[in-house]
């Protein structure tokens, strides 16, 4: 999801996947290995990363509001599993039974079912109820609210809860 920087900003926005190789690198950095990702090499598989990016930022944006989500948008992401639970096998190893991805299964679309099916995951459980959008002017992130209290507010403190913090410290010195 996270893939869009500065999401509600027009003057900011700055996409992360700008290629194949940035794809690639983002999905080992979110732990994916390096056998599957070095799989990632064409346009094609980018743009479906980011038609499914999209599509997910249309539900959980109307999740975290608390309306519908998109009829259209539920549909694609309904095909989405579907299509991985198509690429799934269940195998008996080490004595469980386990599931598995078929060999003939593209690199990029396993990383993209995986998403998928997490992503349904999500939307199916109790946990739905803590996604969160940060509250960071034209941040656009989102985010699973796992404190305590739950009333986390920012996609990271480090980022935009900091930047919020240090304009209200600029504010109050230059009213002194």
């Amino acid at each position: 999801m996270n893939t869009l920087d500065w999401r509600d900003d027009p003057a900011r926005r700055c996409e992360l996947l700008t290629n194949a190789q940035a794809f690639r690198e983002w999905a080992g950095r979110v732990g994916f290995s390096a056998t599957l990702t070095r799989g990632i090499r064409h346009e094609r598989q980018r743009r479906r990363a980011i038609h499914l990016r999209e599509t997910l930022a249309l539900i959980f944006g109307a999740v975290v509001r608390g309306a519908p989500p998109p009829r259209k948008a539920l549909a694609l992401l309904t095909r989405w599993t579907r299509s991985a639970w198509r690429h799934r096998r269940m195998a008996f190893e080490r004595d469980e039974l386990v599931w598995r991805w078929r060999t003939d299964t593209d690199a990029a679309d396993r990383v993209l079912f995986e998403i998928a099916l997490d992503a349904g995951a999500l939307l199916l459980s109790p946990d739905r109820h803590r996604i969160g959008l940060c509250a960071g002017e034209g941040c656009g992130w989102l985010f699973v609210d796992r404190s305590k209290g739950g009333k986390r507010r920012w996609c990271s403190m480090a980022a935009c809860g900091n930047r919020l913090k240090v304009r209200q410290y600029r504010e109050r010195k230059s009213h002194d």
